[in-house]
């Protein structure tokens, strides 16, 4: 589904494609994310690799990007990476590196510890605040970068706030969904909000949310108000779903969501 001119949502994934530069974009993959579950005593199988594994594949034979831009939290612990992140980390960029030109990764606030493993891979690059390339930046979007007010791009893409919606039909079943936001900042530039590529980390339930307290990126607080921005949600199975700017909302009833005139 195209949300702007040269920028798809593809197919059923949490993933854009920008045309103008021919490159595919994702955030939040948090690999490794089901050990840190099991430590909390949440015990998940490891299939969450394996799933993303698959989807970025699909996606690449897809729309056969030049460059991949993973757009911050490629891995999920704090610390001292795990063995776990390790080999997932070195089996995705050996597969990216092998079927496109480049794979920049965008440093997120996870993202510590990996730096190095990117010397092996002379097609990658990894970039501590920002990207910027034609009318784009990209930034993981937990702090805003030094000179961003002051960028000549049109288009901001962050992540980090990992969106979701939740609906709710009448007899009280509830279903939630990721979602990617899209809305104007204030000097009239375009600020778009990926959705967790983690099959495992759906995120915030956005249309649920009540104070700024509750938002984790300060981009959402001073460039871009929460509720200005149009949600599209994002399903495996059924597909892509357009409904109105989050302000309009009066709840989670679907029927409600549906019926309103801007959708």
């Amino acid at each position: 589904m195209r949300i702007k001119k040269g920028i798809e949502i593809v197919e059923n994934f949490p993933a854009i494609f920008v045309e103008p530069i021919d490159t595919l974009v994702i955030a939040d993959l948090h690999l490794g994310f089901e050990r840190e579950l099991a430590g909390r005593g949440v015990f998940f199988p490891h299939f969450q690799y394996q799933d993303i594994k698959e989807s970025i594949s699909s996606i690449v034979n897809k729309v056969s990007p030049r460059q991949v831009i993973i757009n911050g939290d490629l891995k999920h612990k704090f610390g001292e990476r795990t063995a776990q992140e390790l080999n997932e980390v070195v089996d995705l960029l050996g597969y990216l590196t092998q079927s496109t030109e480049k794979v920049i990764v965008i440093r997120g606030n996870h993202d510590n510890f990996v730096r190095g493993l990117f010397a092996k891979y002379p097609k990658s690059e990894f970039v501590e605040e920002a990207y910027r390339e034609g009318d784009f930046t990209f930034t993981h979007g937990h702090e805003i970068p030094p000179g961003m007010d002051n960028l000549q791009s049109q288009v901001t893409v962050i992540a980090h706030e990992h969106p979701a919606i939740a609906l709710r039909d009448d007899v009280g079943a509830k279903v939630k969904l990721r979602a990617l936001l899209i809305g104007t900042t204030r000097s009239n530039k375009d600020l778009i909000v990926l959705p967790a590529f983690s099959p495992i980390s759906l995120g915030a339930e956005v249309n649920l949310i009540t104070s700024d307290e509750q938002i984790l990126s300060p981009f959402l607080k001073s460039h871009v108000p929460l509720m200005s921005m149009k949600p599209y949600g994002i399903d495996p199975k059924s597909g892509i779903f357009s409904f109105p700017k989050l302000r309009y909302w009066k709840g989670t009833e679907i029927r409600k969501v549906f019926d309103h005139k801007s959708l």
